[in-house]
């Protein structure tokens, strides 16, 4: 997607909070795991380690390698929700914010927190949400024999729908 010419903030987690102007987000993860069909030319990136391991052949990147730095705080434009599916073909649809609430807290590590923290969390998440697109990408089998897929379709997505 970097490729495509999106600012990418992590593949991971994010950390976020209400700030003055909104929900701001900040990266938590300072790597990506890319394939290696992604990295045509891997001494342009700043790899931290290259795992050989079938089917998957991938690089270890830092975040920075993707494209100019982002700063240290931003608003995302877009918030994708990845889950397995058990059919052969993944697909990427648009959902409403609130569809990705219970999912994001579900994976939340606030989630054993005080209640006043949790509270937080949970405004800040839905003002995040409601300030973004959302997608869900329901990975099916093709991306299991093809991790680079789900990148692909994302991207054609966003070509799509722009």
């Amino acid at each position: 997607m970097s490729q495509a010419g999106l600012s990418i903030a992590t593949d991971d987690w994010l950390l976020f909070r209400m700030g003055d102007a909104g929900a701001e987000a900040f990266p938590l993860v300072r790597s990506v795991s890319l394939p290696s069909d992604q990295v045509p030319d891997p001494s342009r990136f700043t790899v931290l380690a290259h795992h050989r391991e079938p089917p998957t052949d991938k690089y270890i990147v830092t975040r920075e390698s993707l494209g100019p730095p982002s700063p240290p705080q931003f608003r995302p434009a877009l918030v994708v929700h990845a889950s397995r599916q058990s059919s052969e073909v993944s697909e990427a649809r648009e959902v409403r914010p609130e569809e990705l609430l219970a999912p994001a807290l579900t994976q939340s590590a606030l989630a054993s927190g005080d209640e006043g923290s949790i509270r937080r969390h949970v405004g800040a998440l839905r003002a995040l949400l409601a300030s973004c697109r959302c997608l869900e990408l329901r990975a099916g089998r093709d991306i299991g024999a093809d991790p680079a897929h789900g990148g692909r379709l994302l991207r054609r997505w966003l070509e799509k729908e722009a």
